[in-house]
């Protein structure tokens, strides 16, 4: 009995990932045709994605918003190179990986009263992440590598398997669980750290 209510929940469930990934489909083919509510469709649904995956790497709302914009002019302009036989999601998980790292190069450029300014405008003006991020996290991410940074956040936040965060970051999947797992050490030494640190 449980076993067919297993197969049953399962069954509904890919049949609920076809029609989203067919209408997704369909709302690409009517993008590329100039529909400009079925390309305000594909942001509405990638969005939230884009924009928490931007925050985490560049832990600043401001730059996420700006990086986010990035990635859908991209997916606008290279509609028409999509196989709409895939789904979306992986490759815009790569294009927001390269729109970040950009940003990121742009940003360390900038000074640090501007990096600063522009932080505490954000954090007023949005609240992206707020209930997902706490500072103890934003602190640990912010000293990780770049590349530790994107394995966490794509692994350990997204979720993503080895083989799909590999795919983002354009590596192998064992360069991404030696990425993640340094970072992880990384994170757990902090937290180790500021435990002793509110001891004494």
């Amino acid at each position: 009995m449980a076993a067919a209510r297993r197969a049953n929940w399962t069954a509904n469930v890919s049949e609920d990932a076809a029609k989203a990934e067919s209408a997704e489909a369909e709302w690409i083919r009517l993008a590329r045709a100039g529909d400009r509510a079925a390309f305000a469709q594909l942001v509405r649904q990638h969005e939230s994605t884009v924009l928490r995956v931007a925050w985490r790497l560049l832990s600043d709302a401001h730059d996420a918003q700006d990086a986010a914009q990035d990635v859908f002019v991209r997916l606008y302009d290279h509609l028409d190179r999509f196989d709409v036989r895939r789904p979306l999601t992986p490759w815009l998980y790569r294009i927001t990986v390269n729109v970040c790292r950009t940003h990121a190069r742009k940003r360390s450029r900038r000074s640090e009263a501007e990096r600063e300014a522009a932080r505490d405008s954000a954090q007023h003006q949005s609240n992206i992440g707020a209930a997902e991020a706490s500072d103890w996290l934003e602190r640990g991410l912010a000293r990780l590598s770049p590349r530790e940074r994107v394995a966490l956040v794509l692994r350990d936040l997204e979720g993503l398997s080895a083989k799909e965060a590999a795919k983002a970051m354009r590596c192998a999947p064992v360069t991404v669980r030696t990425l993640a797992a340094r970072a992880r050490l990384k994170l757990k030494r902090l937290y180790e750290a500021e435990e002793r640190g509110l001891e004494e």
